[in-house]
């Protein structure tokens, strides 16, 4: 955790303890787990973002097919 870019927590990084370990929340990542702070490296938090975006782009495109049916629906 030591040597954390500056870039991951500008916004802002929220740890919180778990049972299991802690919660890591950062605008990019939004929340994650890790069981030892150790593991709160760049390379953590830069797979974590790729996650959300991952997530954000599925979850727009799922809206996008789920109103696009909509709209077919009203129109028979």
């Amino acid at each position: 955790m030591n040597n954390i870019d500056k870039k991951h927590i500008v916004e802002g990084i929220t740890i919180d303890k778990t049972k299991e370990g802690y919660r890591v929340f950062t605008i990019p990542t939004q929340h994650f787990d890790i069981l030892d702070l150790d593991e709160l490296t760049n390379e953590r938090i830069e797979e974590e973002i790729k996650k959300q975006k991952k997530y954000e782009r599925d979850s727009s495109e799922l809206f996008r097919l789920y109103y696009e049916e909509q709209q077919k629906d009203r129109k028979i």
